[in-house]
């Protein structure tokens, strides 16, 4: 019995029972994609290509001002890291995306189901001059 059988880890990643591998892991490479675009897409791909082993990450650094994204299936890692707040609303829908997938929904249902954004009134009184 193994170690990792429990966590559904792929069979190259099972250590034997008493913790110890016989043979050194596979190095994973981590691959920074510079363009939010490339990452969304490539992130997609590794997803649709191994679902049950993908994770889906982000991290904020607070004291750089940095949001990190990252996939991984335990054989390829993607990175994606921005400063800039025009980012912010791209990376909200690939989160949703990846939400939904991991859900086992349709992401293009879920947008069609999705109810337009409530339209703010003006409340107070209004100067005329």
């Amino acid at each position: 019995h193994a170690v990792g059988a429990a966590r559904g880890c792929p069979d190259q990643f099972l250590l034997p029972a008493g913790g110890t591998c016989a043979r050194p892991l596979p190095r994973r490479p981590m691959v920074l994609v510079k363009s939010l675009d490339t990452f969304a897409e490539e992130a997609e791909k590794l997803y649709i290509s191994a679902p049950a082993y993908t994770r889906y990450s982000t991290k904020y650094r607070h004291c750089d001002g940095v949001l990190a994204l990252k996939v991984t299936n335990d054989i390829l890692t993607l990175t994606f890291e921005t400063d800039q707040s025009t980012d912010l609303k791209r990376v909200e829908k690939l989160t949703a995306i990846f939400f939904a997938r991991m859900c086992g929904a349709d992401p293009a249902e879920l947008e069609a189901e999705a109810p337009a954004e409530p339209q703010r009134s003006r409340s107070g009184k209004s100067r005329k001059r």
